[in-house]
């Protein structure tokens, strides 16, 4: 079975204060910041019972992408509080300083 919790998660985020706009996948334009991008990173059968998937594992990497570090960080509170509100633990994250543009990564996960 598919699972598919993109549209749920972007629209929670879009509803976050200031935020520009919510993509899935890479943003193709980075001019009106901040941004959000949606990442599935992984949608795996964990258990099966008779024959049939019965636990899976999903995963959603969010990317934050600002023009201050300050801006990011706030941000990643409220997504953090979306994500965990939907149900997902974050398991990794981390930030990353490119020469215009702030990113900082989240990645959650959760079973259902």
């Amino acid at each position: 079975m598919i699972h598919n919790e993109a549209k749920e998660i972007r629209a929670r985020l879009a509803a976050i204060e200031g935020v520009q706009s919510v993509t899935r996948g890479w943003p193709k334009r980075l001019t009106a910041l901040p941004v959000i991008a949606i990442h599935k990173s992984a949608d795996a059968p964990v258990t099966f019972r008779d024959d049939r998937e019965h636990i899976a594992e999903l995963e959603y990497t969010i990317r934050i992408f600002t023009d201050r570090a300050e801006d990011a960080d706030a941000i990643a509170v409220e997504v953090d509080a979306v994500m965990e509100n939907l149900g997902y633990v974050r398991t990794f994250s981390y930030d990353d300083d490119a020469q215009d543009v702030r990113m900082d990564a989240l990645r959650y996960r959760k079973y259902v």
